[in-house]
């Protein structure tokens, strides 16, 4: 008796918890799944498993994160997290980041605020901008320059110091643009799907195979079928391979109409700043997701679907001339 069994995946959702998004930026629930690695015979589960990894999604932008396990406090149910505002969900799930969000705004209503400086005390501006640099990459020039800037605050004039601010708020716009491209970026490439389903390539290899090997038993003798049979699964196989790559090919640029384009406009970016961080990219690279380097290697596809729409959005007398 043949007997099927293994391992596979399970996914079991655990609840939902509110945390800041490293994709969109927003705090926003976040639903939490656990990837479970179990036994199967016949491909029924068998036992609890072992916890093998934990997605986060974001029910905001969709974005999807992977870690070993979550690092909430505690997860709530979905119906009950649903009810509730996020900032509830926050303090309950996630109590040291709501705790960071407080103290921010709070320390950004003092930078704004503008009260005199009392002798001794420490600015609320130069805390607050000293808090904003340790957000970007500390072995930036630009960011190692602002830092020095930072500390020789007591020793400048007001003038330089609010000039180095809003140094500080150029380059953090600089950083925030950069953000945003990277996390569309991959938003779009998880959405994206290298491979479509092959359900429409087997059904072509299918009927040619059956269409062919039909025709060579109709008129052939029997003494030339070993050959023909062969040469029928062959060209079936042809079929389907070129059935799939149309097939691929339909999917992918209805990817780039219906979903990147519309997309990246939503946003409000620039279609350009968003493929000029793609063509970089190896699709050969390993080290990257198998979604992007799909998506990099569909961009030629890209092109063609913006041509396309250049070229429908021409005045017929430019067509002429």
């Amino acid at each position: 008796m043949f007997i099927v069994w293994g391992e596979l995946n399970v996914e079991k959702r655990l609840g939902v918890a509110a945390d800041k998004c490293p994709l969109c930026s927003r705090v926003s629930l976040v639903n939490v799944v656990g990837v479970y690695r179990k036994q199967h015979i016949y491909y029924i589960p068998l036992g609890s498993g072992t916890l093998a990894a934990t997605v986060l999604t974001c029910q905001d932008c969709g974005g999807k994160m992977t870690c070993a396990t979550h690092p909430y406090s505690r997860l709530l149910p979905h119906s009950q997290a649903g009810a509730m505002h996020v900032g509830e969900v926050l303090e309950q799930t996630n109590p040291s980041q709501a705790k960071a969000i407080v103290s921010r705004m709070q320390l950004e209503d003092r930078a704004r605020a503008g009260h005199p400086v009392a002798p001794g005390e420490p600015d609320a501006r130069l805390q607050l901008a000293f808090v904003r640099l340790a957000e970007l990459n500390p072995s930036d020039p630009e960011v190692i320059a602002l830092r020095t800037r930072l500390s020789q605050w007591g020793m400048q004039d007001a003038e330089t110091n609010t000039r180095t601010l809003l140094d500080l708020d150029s380059l953090i716009h600089q950083y925030e643009s950069s953000h945003a491209v990277n996390n569309v970026v991959g938003l779009l490439a998880q959405r994206f799907k290298p491979e479509p389903d092959g359900c429409l390539a087997f059904l072509a290899f299918l009927i040619t195979a059956i269409a062919g090997i039909v025709a060579v038993v109709e008129w052939l003798d029997t003494a030339d079928l070993m050959f023909a049979i062969p040469a029928a699964l062959v060209t079936a196989a042809v079929v389907a391979f070129g059935v799939h790559a149309a097939w691929r090919r339909k999917n992918h640029k209805w990817f780039f109409q219906a979903v990147f384009l519309p997309e990246v406009k939503r946003r409000g970016m620039a279609v350009g700043d968003v493929v000029s961080r793609l063509r970089p990219l190896s699709p050969r690279d390993e080290r990257l997701d198998p979604n992007l380097r799909g998506l990099i290697r569909a961009l030629p596809l890209l092109d063609e679907v913006l041509a396309e729409q250049a070229r429908e959005q021409t005045p017929p007398e430019q067509h002429t001339s």
